[in-house]
C-alpha cells in the first residue's frame, strides 16, 4: 500500500499523543486466544494476585474438553514443585474455580479463529504496558507474529513472554526494548517455569506504580516508542525481506 507510511505516522502521532497526554486506565493488557501454558500461568498471575486487581485488561481462549479443572491439571502436574510457595499454589487456587472449557473475553467471543488482523485501540490507549504471549516459548527457535508488531505499532511498551532471547533478536532488528525501566534479565532464560518467575516479579514492581508514576514514564519513553514504530515502518527491510523470500519460491 503505497500510503501505509504516510497513514501510519498519522496514526502514531494519535498514539503518542495519547501517551503524552493521558493517563493509563490500566497497568497491563494481555490478550489471549489459543491456550498454552505460558498463557494459562500469566492470566494466572493476573488472576490469583489481589496486587492486580483491577490494573489489567486480558482474555483467553477456553477448551473443547469435558473438564471444567483442565487448566488446573496443566498447572499443577507440569509446573515444578519448587514454585509451589512462589506461585504455582496460588495459582492454583485461582483456577479451581475457573472453567477451562469457557471463553474469557474482553471484546470478542470468538476466541478460536486466529485474529491477526483485529486491533481493538481503545484497549491499547488505556493500558500502559502490553505483555506478549507469543506462539512458541521453547529454545530451539525464535518466533514472532502479530502479537509483538501490535503494540510496536500503537507506541506502547511491551513485555514479552516467548522464545529465549526473543528480546535479543529485536534488538539485533534494529528495535529498542525497555530495560531502562524494569528487568528484561527474563528474556536469557531458558527454563520456562524460572522465567515465569522472573517475569511474574516485573508484573509486581509494575503493579505497584502509581497511575501517575506510569504517567511520567509514558513521557520517557517516548523516544523509544517512536523509534520502533519507525524500524516497523521500515519498507527497505521488508522490501529485501520479500525478495528472499521469491527468490526460494523461484
Amino acid at each position: 500500500d503505497p500510503k501505509c507510511v504516510s497513514n501510519g505516522r498519522e496514526k502514531l502521532s494519535k498514539f503518542i499523543k495519547w501517551s503524552l497526554t493521558e493517563k493509563k486506565k490500566y497497568h497491563f493488557l494481555n490478550f489471549n486466544r489459543v491456550p498454552k501454558l505460558h498463557r494459562i500461568l500469566i492470566y494466572g498471575f493476573l488472576n490469583s494476585d489481589s496486587i492486580f486487581k483491577d490494573k489489567f485488561i486480558s482474555s483467553l481462549g477456553g477448551l473443547s474438553s469435558n473438564n471444567p479443572d483442565e487448566y488446573l491439571n496443566w498447572v499443577d502436574q507440569q509446573v515444578p514443585v519448587e514454585y509451589n510457595q512462589k506461585w504455582k499454589n496460588k495459582i492454583k487456587e485461582y483456577y479451581r474455580v475457573h472453567d477451562s472449557r469457557e471463553h474469557y473475553w474482553y471484546d470478542e467471543p470468538d476466541l478460536e479463529n486466529n485474529k491477526a488482523d483485529n486491533l481493538n485501540i481503545k484497549a491499547h490507549k488505556e493500558s500502559f504496558v502490553n505483555i506478549v504471549s507469543e506462539s512458541l516459548t521453547h529454545e530451539s527457535t525464535v518466533f514472532f507474529s502479530e502479537k509483538i508488531y501490535k503494540p510496536i505499532f500503537v507506541a506502547q511498551p511491551f513485555i514479552l513472554m516467548g522464545n529465549p532471547r526473543s528480546l535479543e533478536v529485536l534488538r539485533k532488528q534494529g528495535y529498542k526494548t525497555f530495560s531502562k525501566w524494569w528487568d528484561e534479565s527474563y528474556d536469557e532464560e531458558q527454563d520456562l517455569y524460572e522465567r515465569s518467575n522472573k517475569l511474574e516479579k516485573v508484573y509486581e514492581q509494575i503493579a505497584q506504580l502509581s497511575t501517575g508514576d506510569l504517567y511520567f514514564i509514558q513521557q520517557e519513553m517516548e523516544d523509544t516508542l517512536i523509534h520502533n514504530f519507525n524500524i516497523m515502518m521500515n519498507l527497505s527491510r521488508h522490501k529485501k525481506n520479500t525478495n528472499y523470500l521469491l527468490n526460494l519460491s523461484s
